[in-house]
């Protein structure tokens, strides 16, 4: 990896970093009072693990099991998503979505929120 990147290289770094910020956010605050909402049973399930008490937890807690779900479900897809651009790269309509989205930010010049980090050295 080079020492200087390009603009696209780190529009790339800044919507991945802003994607795991999110993921974070969400398990310290939704997910930890999910998780705490259901804390009993959740020790119950790792005494005696069955489906039918993981079903009765998301039956019976819906609103705690459905935080805990969203939280896991932005990880995931932001573990999806990371480990697919790795793998496979960006697909062409992508990459002309960011060089589009670069053109918008250099055209609003230093009025534009992430202009200080597309063009730091601007």
């Amino acid at each position: 990896m080079s020492l200087y990147k390009t603009p696209i290289q780190r529009l790339i770094d800044l919507q991945t970093a802003l994607r795991w910020l999110f993921s974070l956010t969400m398990w310290l605050t939704l997910g930890s009072f999910s998780l705490w909402q259901i804390r009993q049973e959740i020790a119950l399930i790792l005494d005696i693990f069955t489906w039918s008490a993981v079903r009765s937890v998301i039956q019976y807690r819906a609103l705690p099991s459905l935080g805990v779900m969203f939280c896991l479900s932005t990880t995931l897809a932001t573990l999806v998503w990371q480990s697919q651009h790795i793998l496979m790269g960006f697909s062409l309509q992508e990459q002309l979505d960011m060089v589009r989205y670069i053109q918008t930010i250099e055209a609003k010049g230093p009025k534009h929120p992430l202009w200080r980090w597309i063009f730091p050295d601007a």
